[in-house]
């Protein structure tokens, strides 16, 4: 409420206002005390529509990170699938932290949902502002209650912008494994006996009985740990 321009009333004020509004004849009186300081330069997006004809907003952008000012559509694009999803996860964390009023978007589990991390439907719809002017999409009502996790939220973002990830996107576990393989070194991998059986499962003709295709995650890493005990 702070952040939206609106001032707590005591009981007092608030008995106040109310028999100032009850000796009033104008239609649609909203007895309030405002802050229109804590509005100026805010995105117009995020500013409540009754009150954008009050005060001074900045001008949406589309969202974009860094001196050279690349839109945040451009990045996505340009970055591998894990990282476009670490990218978004992270802004998503950020925003909500803002609205439930966190120190920092570290104080945020990107993997619990937000019912359970104290979303009402105010704050979804504030998100829902706060993410749309960050990205420059127009997006759902219902952004919040159709992806209930950080995680599943920003995997929404990053098929949404750059359509080309949508595939590793939506597998947030898949994405994990694949930063997790790039990290370790191509020494190790074959110490291990793991190069060989990842060689094995990326050949353009595999074995029928061990096919990726036919893999998921947990299959895969457990048939990589079976080989390295062999």
């Amino acid at each position: 409420l702070a952040r939206a321009g609106i001032v707590p009333l005591d009981a007092e004020q608030g008995l106040h206002l109310f028999d100032t509004a009850l000796g009033r004849a104008e239609p649609l009186l909203a007895a309030v005390r405002l802050d229109l300081r804590a509005l100026h330069g805010q995105d117009r997006v995020t500013v409540p529509p009754l009150l954008r004809g009050l005060v001074r907003t900045a001008t949406r952008r589309t969202a974009s990170h860094g001196a050279d000012a690349v839109p945040l559509a451009a990045r996505v694009a340009a970055l591998p699938a894990h990282e476009a999803l670490r990218l978004l996860t992270d802004l998503v964390r950020t925003e909500v932290a803002v609205v439930l009023g966190h120190p920092g978007p570290e104080a945020v589990d990107p993997e619990r949902a937000f019912k359970e991390i104290g979303f009402d439907s105010l704050a979804s719809v504030d998100l829902r502002n706060r993410l749309a002017a960050a990205t420059g999409m127009t997006l759902p009502a219902g952004l919040v209650f159709d992806h209930p996790t950080p995680t599943v939220l920003a995997a929404y973002l990053v098929a949404e912008l750059a359509p080309s990830a949508r595939t590793a996107a939506a597998d947030p576990q898949e994405a994990a494994v694949r930063e997790l393989l790039a990290t370790v070194p191509m020494t190790r991998l074959r110490q291990s006996g793991l190069l060989d059986l990842l060689l094995r499962l990326g050949d353009p003709v595999p074995d029928e009985s061990n096919s990726i295709d036919e893999m998921d995650v947990d299959s895969l890493l457990r048939l990589a740990t079976e080989s390295a005990a062999g």
